[in-house]
């Protein structure tokens, strides 16, 4: 079902107006195959190192698709860049590691410049980001950034006394 607003006219008229502006259809995500399937990750703790669920937005009561757990330790956040390509923030192994789409074992992995990492977004030019709960050593936690393609850090941004759980682009 698509996201819709509803007017506010009458509390009573529960008919969908417009969507919602810049909030595209639950039923319109990103392309992740040629075959026009659409996915939903979840973080789940559910394990003892957890997993990362896979759910198909075709219908709805389904059981994952998928279950990614090969290189997954205590994920906390996820990304998907224009790609494809899920990226997934592991606080108990301190890495962030990427699976291609439809993949269930990771492509690549970042570890160098993490601790404990709570979050992950990537940028349209490829940039990655995480959000680091510890900072390596310093008294709050710290944003890192890599270039496009590479897994050293390219810039730290250090959060004095403060903690990074989450992060945005």
């Amino acid at each position: 079902r698509d996201l819709h607003s509803f007017p506010t006219r009458r509390s009573s008229d529960l008919t969908p107006s417009a969507p919602l502006a810049g909030t595209p259809p639950l039923n319109s995500a990103r392309r992740l195959d040629a075959h026009s399937e659409h996915f939903v990750y979840v973080a789940s703790q559910n394990t003892s190192t957890g997993a990362v669920e896979v759910y198909s937005t075709k219908g709805q009561g389904q059981p994952p698709v998928a279950t990614i757990t090969d290189g997954v330790s205590n994920p906390a956040g996820l990304a998907v860049d224009a790609s494809g390509n899920l990226y997934v923030a592991n606080s108990g192994n301190d890495t962030v590691t990427v699976y291609a789409p439809r993949a269930t074992a990771p492509s690549l992995t970042y570890s160098k410049g993490i601790s404990a990492p709570m979050g992950v977004a990537v940028g349209t030019d490829g940039t990655v980001y995480v959000a680091n709960e510890l900072g390596n050593g310093s008294s709050g936690g710290s944003v890192t950034e890599y270039a496009s393609g590479s897994t050293t850090p390219d810039a730290t941004i250090t959060l004095s006394g403060e903690y990074a759980f989450s992060l945005a682009l």
